[in-house]
């Protein structure tokens, strides 16, 4: 059974999945938690993916496909590296944050919209992180589909 492709844009500058973070509770040991900044940036993944969600939660293989671009700086340095992208209009982006920690935002936010049961069900993830063309605002577009073809969503 082919699965409904599901795409979305979420509006903003990318954000990676920050560090896990403790803090001691007196005698009671310590509790994990995420950063304020990570829970933010994956609720708002949560909202833009349940508007654009028409269904119960997929079912099956998926595959996901991330394009997040930056905007670039106005006085790039070293650690802002860029080449010629695909076709030429934006270029690739070397600067953080990694693109694993984008990712694991991206399926968490999607994981709290309920796009798909657990994200154990990605079995094939492609990300690209590119920079914005003159004129562009930073977004992150998310492609979801099923996985039986090999490819990645159109």
């Amino acid at each position: 059974m082919m699965l409904p492709r599901l795409t979305f844009t979420v509006p903003g500058p990318p954000h990676g999945k920050g560090r896990p973070r403790a803090a001691r509770m007196g005698n009671m040991g310590v509790r994990m938690y995420t950063d304020a900044q990570t829970v933010a940036y994956e609720d708002r993944v949560a909202l833009y993916a349940s508007q654009a969600a028409n269904g119960p939660p997929l079912e099956g293989p998926v595959s996901v496909y991330i394009a997040a671009y930056r905007a670039r700086p106005k006085r790039p340095g070293p650690r802002h590296e860029c080449r010629a992208g695909p076709g030429g209009e934006h270029p690739l982006c070397t600067a953080k944050p990694d693109a694993d920690n984008i990712a694991k935002s991206i399926l968490d936010g999607c994981s709290l919209a309920g796009i798909w049961r657990d994200d154990q069900q990605v079995v094939m993830l492609s990300i690209l992180k590119l920079w914005c063309a003159a004129g562009e605002l930073p977004r992150t577009e998310i492609r979801i589909g099923s996985a039986g073809a090999g490819e990645p969503p159109e």
